[in-house]
């Protein structure tokens, strides 16, 4: 999808700048250009360590995702090869319902 095809909204903390690369900032207020697929990975991510402080864990090993009828079958298969490919780099294992 072309950049200018995006409807950006105001909340958002990134912009899209090309075809597959946006530009945000890390939590650490460092400019950072990637993929989405980079920036879920740094999302999910920082999401699972926040839960592993709160549960008190070492280590995630599955996480699970579920998605709700609001999102067609395809986005949802889509998304879900994302998701797997992510959490595949994070060295977790992936359950889509």
């Amino acid at each position: 999808m072309p950049p200018d095809a995006v409807k950006s909204k105001e909340t958002w903390n990134f912009k899209v700048i090309k075809d597959d690369l946006i530009e945000f900032e890390t939590s650490n207020q460092r400019k950072f250009v990637g993929s989405p697929k980079e920036l879920m990975s740094i999302v999910l991510d920082s999401h699972l360590n926040i839960i592993k402080e709160e549960l008190g864990e070492k280590m995630i090993k599955k996480v699970t995702f579920t998605f709700f009828e609001q999102f067609s079958f395809e986005a949802i298969e889509k998304f879900g090869k994302e998701l797997e490919e992510i959490c595949k780099l994070l060295q977790i294992e992936s359950c889509l319902i």
